[in-house]
């Protein structure tokens, strides 16, 4: 896992996780999934904001949002075969999906 962060937003750092290759070195081509996280008065880190998780082949996975390290909004899963996945897609509310709802193309 890395971790960047910026020094004119104390308190906020993105998150990228990568796949094991060997090469050794860490580019897009084998990122798995990035994040934002904020710290929370208690120090603890939760997501906040953008999530992209990957497949192997770069091929988006799963696409949605965190508010305070829980999902929230428009999220979208695909299966495999890059179709999405109709049981997981929709509108989260405080990490619940509420209704099915608009749908993203596979990038």
């Amino acid at each position: 896992m890395m971790y960047s962060s910026d020094s004119d937003h104390p308190g906020v750092r993105t998150v990228e996780t990568h796949r094991e290759n060997d090469r050794h070195f860490y580019d897009d081509s084998n990122r798995r999934a990035t994040w934002q996280e904020v710290q929370r008065p208690d120090g603890e880190w939760v997501k906040e904001g953008l999530y992209v998780h990957r497949a192997p082949d770069g091929t988006r996975t799963e696409e949605g949002s965190y508010r305070a390290g829980i999902r929230e909004g428009q999220w979208t899963f695909w299966n495999a075969d890059g179709t999405i996945d109709e049981s997981r897609s929709g509108i989260y509310e405080n990490g619940i999906r509420v209704q099915e709802g608009a749908r993203r193309a596979n990038y």
